[in-house]
């Protein structure tokens, strides 16, 4: 029912019968990440890359509990992980397009964006995403067609307040 703290507390019952259970795990990392308790996922997360390297969706929630701590270095090699592990993962590519935009890194930024439509081509805040990089680039004729469309089918204030601004 959308109730992020009793998920997150009936998780918790459930990892005390079984504590190593890598599904259960994954769900208290996903939780964590909502509340914006990143160094508690970053530890959920650790826990699950020492049971396995290999796991891409880790490494992806590694990459996003460290970018919520500031660590930008760090986020960006645990994205790039999950990455070359599984590269269909939008949100991995997501995340470092906003990564590199914060560097103002906005080339890298913008490929990574568009990756991240590839794979998830409706999704409103990568399209919003690409279209404020593009305004940081200063090519608005890229960005305001994107906040069109964008204001089209959205109430988001965010989109609005953007193509105003381009």
């Amino acid at each position: 029912n959308n109730d992020i703290n009793r998920a997150y507390f009936a998780y918790m019952k459930a990892l005390a019968l079984d504590p190593e259970n890598v599904r259960l795990l994954h769900k208290q990392g996903i939780l964590l990440l909502k509340k914006k308790m990143y160094p508690d996922a970053e530890q959920v997360y650790r826990k699950l890359l020492d049971r396995s390297a290999k796991d891409a969706l880790a490494q992806e929630g590694l990459g996003r509990a460290l970018l919520g701590q500031s660590k930008s270095s760090e986020a960006e090699k645990a994205l790039l992980a999950a990455l070359a592990l599984k590269d269909d993962l939008w949100q991995s590519h997501q995340f470092l397009g906003l990564l590199y935009s914060s560097r103002e890194q906005y080339d890298k930024a913008v490929a990574e964006f568009k990756k991240a439509l590839a794979l998830q081509p409706k999704d409103t805040g990568v399209m919003n995403n690409l279209a404020v990089t593009y305004s940081l680039m200063g090519q608005y004729d890229q960005a305001e067609p994107l906040l069109r469309n964008l204001a089209a089918t959205t109430k988001d204030k965010k989109v609005f307040n953007n193509l105003a601004v381009v």
